[in-house]
Formats: C-alpha cells, sequence, structure tokens
C-alpha cells in the first residue's frame, strides 16, 4: 500500500476533478484528526469526569486520520466517503450536543467539514453536511440556552450559522464552476482528438494516394535507366527521379512532422556503428556538393570510436544528419562544409558539428530556423524550394533521443548547427568483418515470389525491380485471385499490398495462414509493400504477422536487400 498515494492522490490528467476530491478529503481529515488528537490529550485533565466527552473525541480523530487510507484510491470512493463522512459528522454533532456549547472544538470543526464534503462530492452531499452541521449548532445553542440563557448566545449563535451557511454556498458555487470548467475541458480534449484523429487519417489517405502513383513514377524510372537512351533523355530520366525523390523527402517530412506532433513517434534502441552513419550520408551528398563546387571535409577527433557498436536510433540519427548537410549544401555557393564529431568527456553523449561558408543568417532569422514551416526569409523558399520543415524536425528528432540541436551563425561568414546525442558504447563487440564469413546471396537467385496487388502499374513496378535476382515472379491482381493462386511451398516469399479491394492485405495474409494450417506446412514471409506507413499501421503490419514491410514508392536496392534477408535459410 503507497500511503503518499492516499493521503496525496497524484495527478490524473484524465480526470483532475477527482484527485482534488481525494485531496480535499485528505487534507480535511489530516487536519481534523491531527487537531483533534491535540485537543483530547489536552483534555485529559478532564478524566474521568467527562471520558464519554474525552474518548469519542479521540475516537474521531484516529477516525479522519485513517480514512484516506479506507476511501483514497477505491473505486467506490464516493460511497465509502459518505459512510465514513456521515459518521465523523454524527458523531461531531452528538459531541456538540453533549457539549452544549456553541462555541465547543466540535461545534466549530462542522464549518469546514461542510466545505470539504461540498469541495469533494458535490453540493447535494454538501448540503446533507449541512444539515448535520445546523443539528449541532441549534442543540448546542438551545442546551446553552437552557442552562445559560444570555443575550450573548444568540449572536453566537447566529454567526456560527451564518458561517457554515456561507461555507456551504461559497464551495457550493466553486465547485459547480470547477465541474462545468472541467466538464468543457473534456469536451474541447474530444473535439480535439477527433480532430486529431481526422487529420491521422487524412494524412494517412493523403500518403497512400500519393506513394501509389509516385511509386509508378519512379518504379518506371528505374525500368527506363536500364535501357539504351540519349543524353537528352537520361537528363530527362535524371529531373523526373530527382523529382520523385524530392516529393517523396516533403512527404515523409509533413508525416514526421504529424507523428511528432500526435507524439507518436517511437525511436528504436538498437546496435548501430557510427562511422556507417556518417560516411554513408558523406558520400551521399558529396557528389551533389562537388558539382556545385564544394568540398566535405570529415574531422572525427582520436577520443570517438567511430567502429564499436553503440545504441541508438541509427536511422533517425541519419535523418537528422541527412537534413544538416543537405541544408550547408544548399546554401553554400562557395567554400567548404566541415563536419566535427567529437564527444563529451564526461558522458556517452556525441558531439556533430556541420559547418558551411554558406550565406548565414540574421539573429532574427536564426529565431525563426527552427520553427515549422518557417525559412530565414520568404526569398529562400523561391530560390532553393523545400518546405521549411527539415530542421523543425531534426531538432525534435534530437530532443526526443535526448539530445539537441543548436545552431551560430553570422551573414556573410556561414552557421555552425550542432547536433548532440546519447549513443552509449556496446560493452561487447562484434566481431570483425574479415572473421565472420559473409552470407551467400546465392539463394536469392530464382526466388519464386507471388506479387498482390490491385494496380496494374505497381505489379509492373515490382516485377521489374526484382529482375537483378532473377526472381520467378506470379502476379495476382488482388486478395482473391492471390488466395486462388495460392498453394502451400508454392512460394518462397509474398510481396502484398494492404490497401486492395475486396480482400485487403490482412484478410488476404489470414487466409494464406488458414490453408498454410490446413495443409499443416511451414509458413511462407509475406512482406506488405504499401503506401499506408503511418505509425498505428505499422504496428498493425507487425501484430498480423507480415515479417517485414517495404514503403512505396520501392527502393530497389532496400527491396533486394529485404528479399535476401527475409528469404534467407535459417
Amino acid at each position: 500500500m503507497n500511503l503518499r498515494e492516499k493521503y496525496w492522490p497524484s495527478l490524473n490528467r484524465h480526470d483532475r476533478l477527482a484527485v482534488a476530491s481525494g485531496r480535499a478529503l485528505a487534507s480535511f481529515c489530516v487536519l481534523a484528526g491531527g487537531g483533534g488528537l491535540i485537543i483530547t490529550l489536552i483534555n485529559l485533565r478532564f478524566l474521568p469526569e467527562f471520558i464519554f466527552q474525552v474518548g469519542l473525541g479521540g475516537v474521531i480523530a484516529l477516525l479522519c486520520l485513517l480514512s484516506p487510507i479506507f476511501v483514497n484510491g477505491s473505486a467506490q470512493f464516493r460511497t465509502r466517503a459518505r459512510v465514513l463522512g456521515l459518521i465523523t459528522l454524527s458523531a461531531l454533532a452528538g459531541l456538540s450536543y453533549v457539549n452544549g456549547s456553541v462555541y465547543s472544538p466540535t461545534n466549530l470543526l462542522l464549518i469546514p467539514a461542510v466545505m470539504t464534503f461540498t469541495l469533494a462530492l458535490g453540493v447535494r452531499d454538501g448540503a446533507v453536511a449541512l444539515a448535520f452541521a445546523a443539528f449541532g449548532h441549534v442543540s448546542s445553542y438551545l442546551h446553552s440556552r437552557a442552562v445559560n440563557p444570555t443575550n450573548e448566545l444568540d449572536s453566537e449563535f447566529a454567526a456560527m450559522a451564518i458561517s457554515a451557511l456561507f461555507v456551504w454556498v461559497g464551495t457550493a458555487v466553486f465547485r459547480r464552476e470547477m465541474s462545468a470548467s472541467i466538464g468543457a475541458v473534456r469536451a474541447e480534449k474530444v473535439k480535439a482528438d477527433r480532430a486529431n484523429a481526422a487529420k491521422s487519417e487524412f494524412l494517412a489517405n493523403m500518403s497512400h494516394e500519393i506513394r501509389t502513383p509516385l511509386n509508378g513514377v519512379m518504379g518506371m524510372a528505374t525500368m527506363l535507366e536500364g535501357t539504351e537512351l540519349t543524353q537528352a533523355q537520361k537528363r530527362a530520366l535524371d529531373i523526373i527521379k530527382s523529382s520523385g525523390k524530392h516529393l517523396l523527402s516533403m512527404l515523409n517530412d509533413v508525416l514526421d512532422l504529424s507523428k511528432i506532433e500526435a507524439d507518436q513517434l517511437e525511436l528504436e534502441d538498437v546496435e548501430f556503428q557510427l562511422r556507417q552513419v556518417i560516411e554513408t550520408a558523406r558520400d551521399l551528398h558529396a557528389p551533389i556538393a562537388e558539382a556545385a563546387g564544394l568540398s566535405i571535409e570529415l574531422s572525427v577527433e582520436p577520443s570517438v570510436d567511430l567502429d564499436s557498436d553503440r545504441l541508438g536510433d541509427p536511422t533517425r540519427i541519419a535523418q537528422v544528419f541527412h537534413n544538416l548537410l543537405s541544408n550547408a549544401v544548399k546554401f553554400t555557393s562557395e567554400g567548404r562544409i566541415k563536419v566535427t564529431v567529437s564527444q563529451d568527456a564526461s558522458s556517452d553523449e556525441l558531439i556533430v558539428d556541420v559547418h558551411d561558408t554558406g550565406c548565414g543568417m540574421t539573429p532574427v532569422q536564426l529565431e525563426k530556423v527552427f520553427q515549422p514551416f518557417t525559412q530565414a526569409d520568404a526569398s529562400t523558399t523561391r530560390r532553393f524550394g523545400g518546405t521549411g520543415l527539415g530542421l523543425s524536425i531534426s531538432r525534435r528528432l534530437a530532443n526526443a533521443m535526448g539530445g539537441s540541436l543548436t545552431a551560430r551563425s553570422e551573414p556573410g561568414v556561414g552557421s555552425n548547427f550542432r547536433f548532440t546525442f546519447p549513443a552509449p558504447l556496446v560493452a561487447r563487440r562484434r566481431a570483425q568483418a574479415d572473421d565472420v564469413a559473409a552470407p551467400s546471396d546465392d539463394h536469392a537467385a530464382g526466388l519464386r515470389i507471388l506479387v498482390v496487388d490491385d494496380s496494374e502499374t505497381n505489379r509492373l513496378v515490382a516485377a521489374t525491380l526484382l529482375r537483378p535476382i532473377e526472381a520467378d515472379v506470379t502476379l495476382a491482381e488482388g486478395g482473391e485471385h492471390a488466395v486462388q493462386l495460392y498453394r502451400p511451398g508454392q512460394f518462397d516469399l509474398i510481396l502484398m499490398d494492404i490497401r486492395m479491394p475486396v480482400m485487403d492485405g490482412f484478410e488476404t495474409l489470414s487466409e494464406i495462414r488458414r490453408i498454410e494450417a490446413d495443409a499443416a506446412t511451414a509458413q511462407t514471409p509475406v512482406i506488405a509493400m504499401t503506401a499506408n506507413v503511418m505509425g498505428a499501421q505499422l504496428a498493425q503490419y507487425q501484430s498480423a504477422g507480415f515479417a517485414d514491410y517495404m514503403a512505396k514508392p520501392v527502393d530497389q536496392a532496400r527491396l533486394l536487400a529485404m528479399v535476401r534477408t527475409v528469404s534467407r535459410p535459417s
């Protein structure tokens, strides 16, 4: 039992009113119980003549002190609070009557009791407490008048009764307004959740609708790349591929921002080697930089071990690094780009500085550069393009990883972006590459692969992309057709679209698994080849039993690598 939770319940953003009620009740119980015990100790001098009054006062004090243990955190909070409250109020009102004094401690204690029960349980329960208080005040007044009929008793009684009434009215109004405010906030939250769900659904649909034709464009461009083309045709093809990659990059940026804002971004914690992340990004941007007359210099401090295994999310680290290099190349017309990798001596935090000799930014521009959909100035979009999301997303990714992304810049001199992130070393070292025989990919040649997609273009793209491994490809026009074609042991791998009419990818996979179970044969690995790549959707693929997923538009190198990995004999 957690006593702290009983006497001071933790905040719960889903039901703050319940937390406030529990805290108000606990506060009254502790104060009333503690005060009651002190009064009981003082009244011990009146024993044994007033043993009933002193003893009952002590019992009430203990009951108050222990009440939060039985009430707070219980599913029957209101019921238990009412039962214990009625017992306490009855005892207080009874003691007020027995004491026969308007200003007795028990009579005074009825007033905060009215306030507490109104705040904790509501206006009606507060009215019940007010009735008990009224009984205590009236009975003690009448008892006092019978013993000592003085005019002072009238003003004392009036002050006590009015105080109880004032407390009830004030707290009742506050409770009603607080409940109404919380209700309004809850209603707004429901609206916001619905709006967010609608936005997510819209983004998912738009992602699918854009990725599907883009898959056809990029796939056909890849197919044309392997044919004989004139210089003009090659140039046109390069523009098509470049434009497609740019469109895909913007789409991914919007989806990433949506995931971050919806708090749905999931980070991996896997082993990786820093050299591969950094050098891959550098090598990707080096040709673009060289074409612009720039050089990319990489400097790694001796304290940084690039080849040992580290823990982190290499995909997101690479994404931030790519964004920084892309911006540096984009905004630098002459000079160089220098990348420095260092490590914080007191921690596992790595530091990557990307310095360019570009146009630089003013302090005002620097303040806006990490805001979403914002660039240094309006002319930036016209001159260089882009959505203005790269740096905003990069900073949020850095923060999500427990690191940071900051910038320093001077107009006409250049900019320096510093990316820090934790990447602790793994205790064990991976075996050296020359000590481990590389697995043979010969098994990939001639793989029997079933491609399931309701789009003829996407089926043709998939078949084209699989040509390098000389796979035996069978095409199914949808889920129903795939089930008709499938025979246990007939295929080594299945590439399946998700959003299909009649039978979607989930239903088709389920039916294939049923066929395999009836035949008591091994399961054929299935890769989801889909334009639906939101976070929740990816989790569904895993739970449904897909071996992996391939986002559209399909990248040939990644597809072939995935096919080799998934279909490799264990």
